[in-house]
């Protein structure tokens, strides 16, 4: 997905933001960066996802508009299935309870 989107909604996980933008069919993107600090991994986990299941958009943040890698919620699921951190496992059950 390269999009240009303002439809940027941030729900709180444990304290943090983790920003969810739609696209043109209402689908759910996740910031990468966001997604990956509630989950504890690094930039290297990005790498195990589809090219179907990542891609980047221009966000708009208090610095201004920053393009950023999002991930739509089959990469989330994939992300958060193939790690074993228990952070992940908290983040599974709470999209799976909420």
């Amino acid at each position: 997905m390269n999009n240009n989107t303002s439809s940027l909604v941030p729900f709180e996980y444990e304290g943090r933001q983790i920003r969810v933008i739609s696209d043109e069919l209402g689908d759910p993107w996740f910031v990468a960066a966001d997604l990956l600090a509630s989950l504890a991994l690094d930039r290297k986990a990005l790498e195990r996802l589809d090219g179907d299941e990542k891609g980047v958009s221009s966000i708009h943040t208090p610095g201004g508009e920053q393009v950023m890698t999002i991930v739509n919620e089959p990469g989330m699921y994939n992300l958060v299935l193939g790690s074993r951190k228990k952070e992940a496992h908290r983040f599974k059950r709470w999209v799976t309870h909420e």
